[in-house]
């Protein structure tokens, strides 16, 4: 009797090119790296994690919308927490009146997250391209 052994097909999707969980787990890794790194002072964390998740995740779309979750949420973790327990709100309402927003406190933190979505999309682009360079010659035509 010959027994083999069955392993059960992985859920790849056929719009990330990864399996499923890989992808939340990387996803849900990238957002702890980008909060951590931002945590501790290192504001560009967003385009280096981005750049890494480009180079890894095979989808083009995907690329640039899980770089853009990430950073954000990220970037949004630190901000609420700062939010809740000090009064971030009134220095950012200084900020604004110090730029010539009239006290529009809000700006100040869509700025801070256009920051982040500029950073994600510029790490993306460039792993995407760093994934494009390590392509062979020949299937370098498409993205």
């Amino acid at each position: 009797m010959d027994t083999k052994t069955v392993t059960p097909p992985t859920r790849s999707s056929p719009l990330i090119g990864l399996p499923q969980r890989l992808f939340l787990v990387g996803l849900a890794l990238g957002i702890l790296v980008v909060y951590l790194g931002t945590t501790i002072g290192i504001w560009p964390m967003p385009l280096l994690a981005s750049l890494v998740w480009a180079v890894i995740v095979p989808s083009t779309t995907w690329q640039y919308v899980g770089a853009l979750i990430m950073s954000v949420i990220g970037y949004a973790i630190p901000l609420i927490i700062a939010a809740i327990t000090l009064p971030v709100g009134r220095a950012a309402s200084v900020i604004a009146a110090v730029m010539g927003f009239s006290r529009a406190g809000i700006l100040v933190f869509l700025f801070t997250f256009v920051l982040a979505a500029s950073m994600a999309i510029a790490g993306a682009w460039v792993g995407h391209a760093i994934r494009l360079l390590a392509r062979p010659l020949g299937d370098r035509h498409g993205a």
